[in-house]
């Protein structure tokens, strides 16, 4: 599983605008719809691998808590689309709920769309009042693939270590934005193949990733993402 290629992207979306001090529910995710944050992946060598775009479909306001909708879209090095799936967020009383499931890599996930999956995800919380120092939640997702009824590969991923790191400012096409700096640690299997990352992510309140790193298990570099435009 390649994991490092779309997995920081896809998960940092959803906590846009967590950083800021008492946050109620009703500011969480303010974009209008429509509004679409374009990334692009890099290798260690800076050179392009893919890119992907998060676009703002509708945010719902229910009983006692409110609900984003977003379409994410993953596009290979050609500029083609590879996959595509609607993710939605929860938010009540200052906390984001979310599923572990998109932890899954989507260029994998993509090879077993005419196939039976099954997917087994605990859920996460992140705090929108969270400060330096704050230890969050692990999650872990497992998906199990099959054919016919008969099973082909299981998937999983757990993620742990998680942790608010700092606040600082980051430079990028898109602008220059004040962040708050998150890290994690990952361990993905695939069949009998197993992958330890770990990642920084920089998150903007009110817009979202800006940047994301992941590491091998031995602290070097081995992919980025960053965000190229807003529309």
């Amino acid at each position: 599983m390649n994991l490092t290629k779309y997995l920081l992207p896809v998960l940092a979306f959803l906590f846009t605008g967590f950083l800021l001090q008492g946050q109620a529910c009703k500011d969480f995710f303010p974009q209008k719809e429509g509004a679409v944050l374009q990334y692009v992946n890099y290798d260690k060598k800076d050179k392009v691998t893919g890119s992907s775009e998060m676009s703002f479909k509708e945010k719902k306001q229910k009983d006692d808590y409110t609900s984003v909708v977003f379409i994410s879209t993953y596009r290979d090095k050609k500029g083609e689309a590879v996959y595509e799936n609607e993710v939605e967020v929860d938010c009540k009383d200052g906390v984001l709920y979310f599923s572990s499931s998109k932890f899954l890599d989507p260029s994998t996930m993509s090879a077993y769309e005419s196939m039976e999956v099954e997917v087994d995800a605990t859920h996460m919380e992140m705090p929108l009042n969270g400060k330096a120092g704050t230890e969050l939640q692990d999650g872990s997702v497992n998906a199990v693939i099959s054919s016919n009824g008969m099973k082909i590969i299981s998937i999983s991923v757990n993620v742990f270590n998680r942790k608010i790191e700092a606040i600082e400012t980051i430079d990028t096409p898109a602008g220059s934005f004040e962040c708050i700096r998150n890290s994690y640690d990952a361990l993905s299997q695939i069949g009998f193949v197993k992958m330890n990352i770990s990642a920084v992510e920089w998150y903007c309140p009110d817009v979202g990733t800006i940047r994301s790193e992941s590491y091998n298990k031995n602290g070097k570099l081995m992919s980025y993402t960053v965000l190229e435009s807003i529309k």
